[in-house]
């Protein structure tokens, strides 16, 4: 229940709704050292990552486990984190996280609030659930067999629903037609 606590915060379509929030952090002050024994006691689902954060828990740069163990063990993990974080705010419409993934070529997007406060990760296996969902939709809107708000399918007349689904009769009438042709 404690992992759905803060999902449950948010609206389902939201980045908020479907982020991780088992990420694995380390603070700014941190070493190496400190890093890589953080990264051996977590049970996250991000593992692949570490989020640095400040003393208040703001987001300021991650660092990604090969670049960890590429490092001397004494080193501040200031020095190795990258600063280019590409965060999100959990009231984002999921699918714009969706367009900001593939615009940057990312696998994860954090979730920060207001304050920059790290909250969670949205994953890329979470986005794609969403890319499917809503081009299925929008398929399904195309061809007038979804659902649209406030249109009921027991009360519309029946020139309504031939309206809706003409564009398609014609061009399943069309393919019919060079089909028994050829054959």
């Amino acid at each position: 229940m404690e992992k759905i606590r803060p999902l449950l915060r948010y609206p389902p379509e939201s980045a908020g709704g479907i982020m991780t929030t088992e990420v694995v952090v380390v603070k700014q002050g941190s070493r190496v050292a400190d890093a890589v024994e953080l990264l051996k006691k977590s049970r996250g689902e991000v593992r692949d990552v570490l989020y640095v954060v400040d003393d208040a828990g703001r987001l300021v740069g991650y660092v990604t486990v090969p670049d960890l163990f590429k490092e001397d063990r004494d080193r501040p993990i200031e020095s190795i984190m990258r600063r280019d974080v590409v965060s999100v705010k959990p009231t984002v419409d999921r699918e714009e996280v969706a367009r900001l993934m593939v615009r940057h070529d990312l696998s994860r997007v954090p979730v920060v609030d207001d304050e920059g406060r790290l909250l969670g990760v949205v994953l890329i296996e979470d986005v794609v659930d969403v890319l499917v969902a809503e081009y299925s939709e929008d398929m399904l809107l195309l061809g007038g067999i979804a659902r649209l708000p406030r249109f009921r399918y027991l009360t519309a007349r029946v020139s309504t629903l031939f309206y809706r689904r003409f564009l398609w009769l014609a061009v399943i009438y069309l393919i019919e037609s060079v089909t028994a042709t050829v054959i």
